[in-house]
């Protein structure tokens, strides 16, 4: 029993490293070999040497060879995105790194959800409007690159791009278009995969993604930036024509926390998906998402998602915060629309780190950045004739939010505290936008969908019958403060 035994583990054994195959391959700048570069087939990891060089047993299952992109460099670009990895049939397993900042330096990160273009009207939307103001603000910030040499002036700070999926519609054959796109941006651009990247022809989670990894490489990987480390992941469990779970796999956590083995303990990390951990808006539940921000126990978690196209930013755990971006599309590219069904702007997230602290903030196309909050006047939201309503679209609960309002006395002007009550309800902007244009159009194709009832980031003010007008101060989380103030007209 014994003999049979050991002969079946001996060729169990013999079977795994058939299956297996190993690679070398090297990492290097100028021709200089990096060291302690993090490589990974999906499954297994190792490191390079003091020379760059590396060799993995891959996993019988595994797609891809690649590496986790080490701060202050960047891989290739010259398909549109990094390309940090190899096909396990590939020949040649050398990844040349490009200077790409400063290791442990400064960084800005654009953060945009839902590209999602169907049909030409969204694509020359998307292109006009989203891409070239990624492109213009990318550049002031970078102070003019020279992105087809990786190279960003001195004074200057580096600039990445991350799209947290549905980069498309379905529509998988315009994946070279939007690369095309996408590399003239001008500026490195780390993709997701979402839900509609899934061949929907397909009726396995892996095998669905074929097409998007065929352009765009592994779904899961990682990646760092100045004392930031990035994991991406597929958190799209598919199961074919278009129906699918949010939620990760059990050999995805497992890799998460294989992975977390070579970064030390306290270390902020972005978590980048496609789908929502939480959503306000009813019942809604991400399989796994206990376990996977169980792995990130002893570090500081910022969790970036799509999915949704509105607006939610909830403190999940006390060390995981989660940004869910509205789309920088609003409402599918409705008409000319310029705000999602929540009244968010077209818009997307900008996360800067000054080599010692983080600062967000949303940036709305077309606006410059201190554009956060708008005011709408007595009278002018139905169901409030007599209320100011402030809205603050980036707002959580760490923001500060105050007023006051003024009255004539004599011929002075006194100032005194006004209260401000958070209030939910559905934003005015898309309210008025999509029942005008749906009675211009007559009801045709088109007409969008309902705006959300039940937005939170909205306050009311109640001003007194004789106050002559309205100051509001509003704190961000890093003391930057805006002050709207309003005029009233009196009662009387």
């Amino acid at each position: 029993m014994k003999k049979i035994l050991s002969a079946v583990i001996l060729f169990l054994a013999v079977t795994s490293l058939l299956d297996a195959k190993e690679i070398s391959g090297r990492v290097h700048h100028n021709k200089k070999g990096i060291a302690n570069v993090v490589v990974s087939d999906g499954k297994n990891f190792t490191l390079t040497d003091k020379d760059g060089n590396f060799t993995i047993n891959t996993h019988k299952d595994a797609r891809h060879v690649f590496i986790v992109t080490p701060s202050g460099y960047v891989t290739s670009c010259d398909s549109g995105t990094p390309h940090f990895y190899r096909g396990v049939d590939e020949k040649d397993f050398n990844f040349e790194l490009f200077r790409w900042g400063i290791p442990g330096g400064r960084y800005t990160l654009f953060a945009v959800a839902d590209p999602q273009p169907r049909g030409e009207a969204a694509f020359e939307r998307l292109e006009k409007e989203a891409f070239s103001e990624l492109k213009e603000y990318g550049n002031r910030i970078m102070a003019t690159a020279d992105w087809n040499n990786y190279f960003y002036t001195k004074n200057g700070t580096p600039v990445l791009s991350l799209f947290l999926g549905d980069i498309l519609w379905d529509n998988l054959d315009q994946y070279p278009r939007m690369k095309q796109m996408i590399k003239d941006i001008g500026h490195p651009v780390y993709p997701v995969i979402g839900n509609h990247d899934h061949d929907y022809k397909v009726a396995d989670d892996i095998a669905s993604a074929h097409i998007y990894e065929q352009f765009f490489g592994p779904s899961n990987y990682a990646f760092n930036a100045g004392n930031d480390y990035f994991i991406v992941l597929d958190n799209i469990l598919y199961e074919g024509n278009k129906k699918y779970k949010e939620g990760v796999s059990k050999e995805q956590i497992k890799w998460v926390k294989e992975y977390l083995k070579y970064v030390p303990e306290g270390s902020h990390i972005y978590l980048a998906m496609h789908a929502q951990i939480h959503y306000y808006r009813g019942n809604y539940n991400m399989v796994n998402s206990d376990a996977l921000l169980d792995a990130f126990n002893g570090y500081e978690v910022t969790v970036l998602t799509g999915h949704s196209h509105i607006q939610g930013n909830f403190q999940l755990r006390e060390n995981i915060r989660e940004y869910n971006i509205a789309s920088i599309g609003g409402a599918w590219w409705l008409w000319d629309c310029k705000t999602s069904r929540d009244g968010t702007p077209l818009g997307y997230q900008v996360f800067e780190y000054d080599g010692n602290k983080r600062v967000n903030y949303y940036k709305s196309i077309g606006h410059d950045k201190v554009f956060q909050a708008k005011v709408y006047n007595p009278g002018t939201v139905y169901g409030y004739p007599d209320d100011l309503i402030l809205k603050i679209w980036n707002w959580d609960s760490r923001w500060q939010v105050r007023a006051r309002q003024c009255f004539k006395n004599g011929n002075k002007y006194v100032w005194e505290d006004v209260e401000v009550v958070q209030t939910s309800m559905a934003d005015p902007d898309y309210s008025n936008y999509l029942q005008k244009e749906y009675i211009f159009n007559k009801g045709k194709e088109g007409k969008g969908t309902k705006p959300v009832d039940n937005v939170y980031f909205f306050f009311k003010v109640k001003p007194a019958p004789d106050a002559t007008a309205v100051e509001f101060k509003v704190i961000d989380p890093y003391g930057t403060s805006i002050e709207p103030y309003v005029p009233l007209k009196l009662k009387y």
